[in-house]
């Protein structure tokens, strides 16, 4: 059960360090492209396989885990996308309607006497 979860942690690491721009930035600093980090269903196949073969020595499990890892991972991107999407709509919303308040808000355009605009 352990080795799951290790697993887990593992493709959500690389999916979410992918997501966040992490690696691209990593990539941009080093001067260097890495092509299998860059891929967070590549990143999560490997880590997912060397974690197992060390793990437990077993060939076609390890084999097997990494690709039902490795194909989550794309479910997972495809989530945080999707939740990315819903909180940009969201927070437009959200910004909009509080700078139609403060522009409506009188000769000072919303900003509080002695505040930093």
């Amino acid at each position: 059960m352990l080795d799951i979860a290790t697993c887990l942690c593992l493709m959500f690491a690389f999916t979410a360090a992918n997501h966040l721009g992490l690696v691209g930035k990593m990539e941009s600093l080093i001067r260097h492209r890495l092509p299998v980090v860059n891929c967070p269903m590549c990143a999560t196949f490997w880590s997912t396989l060397a974690y197992m073969l060390y793990v437990s020595r077993d060939v076609i499990g390890a084999v097997a885990m990494s690709f039902l890892f490795a194909y989550m991972a794309i479910w997972l991107e495809l989530t945080m996308c999707v939740a990315d999407h819903f909180y940009t709509r969201i927070y437009e919303k959200f910004v909009s309607s509080a700078g139609a308040d403060k522009a409506a808000s009188g000769p000072f355009k919303g900003d509080a006497s002695g505040s930093v605009s």
